[in-house]
């Protein structure tokens, strides 16, 4: 498919977004019951890109390159797994039950994968490689709610990882049918990045961002089995980074470790007085550095040592700007201790007289 076609769709698909958006923060007080379901947060991005999905595999049959074709059930089963994800996860309370019902709509949709599939190189069997797909992608959706803490985080993570997949398909390293799916993600999850960004007129409960893990995780699903799954790890590095360290200390048990939301990178910032367009900044900086990983994981003789590399990366990078904020934190004290003895050098405190 032309490259300008592919383009023209992305913008168009961007524009319809943000008009939509835009109609859920006008419209968040009307009482309409049929508004209601038009103003869900991630309506635009599951009906447009649902649509859009269809249309690109549609065309993928005779005009874009695929390594393995997938059947028509893939996108189709995919689309309602989102719809019906959308609608059971508002209904239910129960963290243990939503994550059932993602486990079970993740193994519906790796089992209805092509049985030529082999991304492990046959290390699993097949059907032990396609449950251990949907429990990795199931387990990606279900912790996506970590990077919610924070205004523009979430959606900002997102929109690296398609925008790590677009340079990918540039690169030459996945099929055209999944470079168009990247560009479909990169413009609806960049109309949505400009309503969740700080100051934030569009919030996101738990279960969108649930929805939105899952949604992010079938690209991730896609490119591993062309061959680019250590490339998805790299550009997912730094969620993978936030919610392993949160779990560990939620395994402290301890009562301010209870919600793994502050237990991330990004909510200590916050809690040092870092803005969130700062922590932000930072975010975005980091994904870069993973992008760039992730090209050069495309010439690299395996698959785990630049994966490795990024670990690294991450830590030294997190660790320093740790470390930065801790010494301008006690700077700032110090100023403002020397500021207090310079005003009341002056002004001695009043002694009491002894009765």
């Amino acid at each position: 498919m032309d490259t300008f076609i592919m383009i023209a769709v992305s913008v168009s698909i961007f524009f319809l977004s943000y008009s939509w958006f835009l109609f859920i923060v006008r419209n968040a007080s009307s009482e309409h019951h049929f508004l209601e379901i038009l103003r869900q947060p991630l309506a635009p991005v599951l009906c447009l890109g649902s649509i859009c999905f269809l249309l690109a595999h549609i065309v993928s049959k005779g005009q874009l390159d695929a390594i393995v074709y997938l059947p028509l059930r893939c996108p189709v089963i995919f689309i309602l797994s989102s719809f019906a994800l959308l609608i059971l996860l508002k209904k239910t309370a129960s963290n243990k039950k939503q994550y059932l019902i993602i486990l079970a709509f993740t193994l519906i949709n790796t089992l209805c994968l092509p049985s030529e599939i082999n991304i492990t190189d046959n290390i699993l069997p097949p059907l032990a490689e396609k449950c251990a797909l949907a429990l990795l992608w199931s387990l990606f959706a279900f912790l996506y709610f970590t990077l919610n803490g924070v205004e523009g985080v979430l959606s900002l993570q997102t929109l690296s990882i398609a925008l790590g997949v677009m340079v990918l398909f540039a690169l030459g390293m996945i099929s055209g049918l999944d470079g168009f799916y990247s560009c479909i993600d990169i413009a609806l999850f960049l109309g949505l990045m400009l309503f969740t960004s700080f100051p934030a007129t569009l919030k996101l409960s738990v279960p969108d961002c649930r929805i939105i893990g899952f949604f992010i995780g079938w690209l991730g699903i896609l490119i591993s089995i062309e061959g680019a799954g250590s490339c998805f790890i790299i550009l997912s590095m730094y969620y993978i980074y936030e919610t392993a360290f949160a779990l560990l200390k939620r395994l402290s048990f301890q009562d301010q470790f209870k919600r793994l939301v502050n237990n991330t990178f990004y909510a200590r910032l916050a809690d040092t007085g870092v803005s969130p367009k700062n922590i932000c900044r930072f975010v975005s900086r980091l994904n870069l550095v993973m992008i760039i990983l992730a090209c050069f994981q495309v010439y690299a003789p395996n698959n785990y040592t630049l994966i490795i590399f990024s670990v690294f990366m991450i830590f030294w990078m997190i660790g320093k700007v740790m470390s930065t904020q801790e010494t301008n934190n006690h700077l700032l004290l110090t100023g403002s201790l020397i500021s207090f003895l310079k005003k009341n050098k002056n002004n001695p405190p009043i002694q009491e007289k002894k009765e």
